[in-house]
C-alpha cells in the first residue's frame, strides 16, 4: 500500500511537474503571440502616420494648385470684364457711326434734290 502511496505521489509531483511545464509553454505562446501582434500594430501605426503625412502634402498641394487656379479666375473674370466694357463702348460708337451715316445720307439726299 505504501509502494501505492508512493506511485501515486509521483504521479501526482509528475503531472504538477507536467502542468507547470505546460503552462509556461503556453506563457510562452502567449507572450510570443502578443510580440507579433504589437509589432503588427506598431507597423500598422506606422503606415497610417506615413499615409497621413502623405495626404497632408497633397492637400498642401491641392490647396496651392486652388489658389493659383482661384488666381487665374480673377484675371480671366477682370479681362472678361474689360472686354464687356469695351464692347459695349464700340457698340455705342457703332450706333453713334449709324447715326451719322443716317444723318449725311439725308443730307445728301437734300442735296441732290436741290441740283
Amino acid at each position: 500500500m505504501q509502494a501505492l502511496n508512493i506511485l501515486s505521489l509521483d504521479l501526482h509531483q509528475s503531472i504538477k511537474c507536467y502542468k507547470y511545464d505546460l503552462s509556461q509553454s503556453f506563457m510562452g505562446v502567449l507572450q510570443s503571440f502578443n510580440m507579433v501582434l504589437i509589432r503588427s500594430l506598431e507597423a500598422s501605426a506606422r503606415e497610417m502616420a506615413e499615409m497621413e503625412t502623405k495626404f497632408k502634402f497633397e492637400i498642401k498641394d491641392m490647396k496651392s494648385q486652388k489658389a493659383i487656379l482661384d488666381k487665374r479666375e480673377a484675371e480671366i473674370n477682370q479681362k472678361q470684364n474689360m472686354i464687356k466694357s469695351l464692347l459695349k463702348g464700340k457698340d455705342f460708337e457703332i450706333q453713334q457711326l449709324k447715326v451719322t451715316e443716317q444723318q449725311q445720307t439725308q443730307q445728301i439726299e437734300h442735296l441732290n434734290k436741290m441740283l
